[in-house]
Formats: structure tokens, C-alpha cells, sequence
């Protein structure tokens, strides 16, 4: 069992898709738990993370934040790619199996990302947005 401690409240947990890799996020940090190494490895944030999701894949992490940043990290918390900003928080994502070729020259399925303004916005793995955000009424 491996044992860490987050300075403030946890706000999302994600589990890898393939791997045992758990992503923790809390107000200023996330962590990427691995029982295979036995370690947990702590990455500084400057927004409160709201949601986070694994690639089907596991190459990617998602995280949106309060501040409206989406951004991708890698499995091993390496560069962030940010998405975009909104003026809202980004509340929620969710990656969905689409199998497109990007023009990253890579399989790729679709993030959905929605935020408290009543937008949905769709990102491919390559940090592209795909599709043309729409406001939900």
C-alpha cells in the first residue's frame, strides 16, 4: 500500500485504463500513484484541478481546472499541453473512443470537456479542438 497525503481536499481521482496508475488532484497538486514502482510522484498546479481522465490508451491525462485551463500531461506528468481557456471553470471531461487519425499522424479518440458556462468543447489527443464548441440551453 502506498501512502501520500495531498496538502489540501482531493478533487478527482482517475485510474488508468491499462495500467495500475492511479492520478489523485487536489486543489494545488495531483499525484501519479504507481504500484508497480511503489512510489507516488507530486506535481505542482496553479488552479484547482475539477475532473481528470486517462486516454483510452493511457498515453494521456486530462485535467480541467477552476481557472478554465484544460490541459494533457503524459503518464509520467511530463509537459503539459493546454487546450485552451475559458473565462468559466472547465467542470467536467470525458474522453470518447472515436479512432481518427489527427494530424499528428496518431489513432486518437475525442475529449470532451463541458464548463460552467453551458459550452461543450471536443479536443483531439494532439491538442487540436475537432469540433466546433456548442453552448448547451
Amino acid at each position: 500500500i502506498l501512502k501520500f497525503t495531498h496538502d489540501t481536499s482531493v478533487q478527482a481521482v482517475a485510474f488508468h485504463p491499462t495500467s495500475n496508475i492511479l492520478a489523485s488532484c487536489s486543489n494545488m497538486d495531483f499525484g501519479i500513484w504507481s504500484s508497480t514502482t511503489r512510489k507516488v510522484t507530486k506535481y505542482k498546479v496553479e488552479s484547482k484541478i475539477l475532473a481528470a481522465a486517462w486516454s483510452r490508451n493511457g498515453d494521456h491525462l486530462a485535467l480541467s481546472h477552476e481557472s478554465g485551463q484544460v490541459g494533457l500531461w503524459d503518464v509520467h506528468g511530463n509537459g503539459m499541453t493546454v487546450l485552451g481557456k475559458s473565462d468559466a471553470p472547465m467542470w467536467c471531461l470525458t474522453w470518447i473512443p472515436d479512432n481518427a487519425t489527427a494530424d499528428c499522424n496518431i489513432a486518437t479518440d475525442t475529449l470532451v470537456v463541458g464548463s460552467w458556462k453551458k459550452n461543450i468543447s471536443f479536443w483531439d489527443e494532439c491538442g487540436r479542438n475537432t469540433k466546433r464548441s456548442q453552448n448547451i440551453d
